[in-house]
């Protein structure tokens, strides 16, 4: 189901309807805003397949990282290997169209990108290639400038409730997601799926909160299991990378309407918010770049008041 987009939709719609599909477009934007789903819905239209024929059609690839068949944990990157067996699939003679999703795109290697690269500036004939991305800056200047890069937003708060007024909600567990997700459709529907999902961001919601105001050794200690997964560094990057979307959302409904979240309790000034906005920004940077998390989140709590 797709929530918002309809300008990247009619975009999508005009070109294939006038044969004038690019081979290879990069789908740039925050997490969980839709951007998997749209390339899903373009690759079944392209090949003429319900989105869930897809996992068993034969001109279909889906590229994404892999978990280590030893640890079982999730490989921190997409690796060469997987790149050739895109290319081998792209070889088979076929007259029919494919099509190749690459999902998680910024986590390319360096061995992995050259070997696209070389892809993507010899395209197979009637091959599309759709790259999905979040931190867009991490990919090499040569391939992006081989690719259309399509810019994907939050999902308009409209579009959310509308399909929110269809779901079995309290007006305060609506406005909550509402807030909470700021756009992140994917949020929302794994919300709906699994309440325990949204108990705990209830939680972690309201672990914020009480961040403003208290000692700095007490800021420490309200944030100790933000670090989780020691064994699994992805994971723990990638759990943290989470929260601090979280820290985001709130912070932006304080700034950008001027009202003071928890019953009306007063945070701090604008300005004050916007300097702990910037610092979580440069934290999720850090985080894409190996900075260790805590030392990152450090520097966050030295800007809360």
């Amino acid at each position: 189901m797709i929530l918002g987009h309809k300008d990247i939709l009619h975009f999508f719609e005009k070109v294939m309807g006038a044969g004038k599909l690019s081979h290879a477009y990069l789908f740039d934007g925050p997490e969980a805003i839709g951007k998997k789903t749209v390339a899903l819905h373009l690759a079944s239209t392209l090949l003429q397949k319900q989105t869930d024929e897809l996992s068993i059609c034969p001109d279909f690839f889906l590229l994404e990282r892999q978990k280590d068949a030893k640890t079982g944990k999730q490989k921190k990157d997409i690796d060469i290997e997987q790149i050739r067996n895109l290319r081998t699939f792209l070889s088979r003679t076929s007259s029919s169209k494919k099509v190749v999703i690459i999902d998680g795109a910024d986590f390319l290697n360096i061995h992995s990108s050259n070997a696209l690269l070389k892809t993507l500036e010899e395209p197979p004939e009637n091959a599309f290639m759709f790259l999905i991305a979040q931190n867009s800056f991490l990919l090499p200047g040569t391939l992006l400038s081989r690719m259309q890069t399509i810019s994907f937003r939050p999902v308009k708060d409209e579009d959310i409730r509308e399909y929110l007024e269809t779901q079995k909600l309290t007006d305060v567990e609506k406005n909550e997601m509402l807030q909470y997700a700021c756009g992140a459709v994917g949020k929302i529907f794994s919300w709906l799926e699994d309440d325990a999902k949204f108990q705990e961001i209830r939680l972690h919601a309201e672990r914020f909160y009480t961040l403003f105001h208290i000692p700095f050794y007490e800021k420490l200690q309200k944030t100790e299991d933000m670090f989780l997964s020691k064994e699994d560094h992805i994971v723990g990057r990638e759990h943290l990378q989470s929260l601090l979307s979280l820290w985001q959302s709130l912070l932006e409904r304080s700034v950008y309407s001027n009202i003071y979240e928890n019953g009306g309790k007063h945070l701090c000034d604008n300005d004050q918010l916007v300097k702990i906005y910037n610092a979580i920004n440069f934290a999720k940077e850090k985080l894409s770049l190996n900075i260790h998390p805590r030392l990152l989140v450090e520097n966050i709590l030295l800007e809360i008041p």
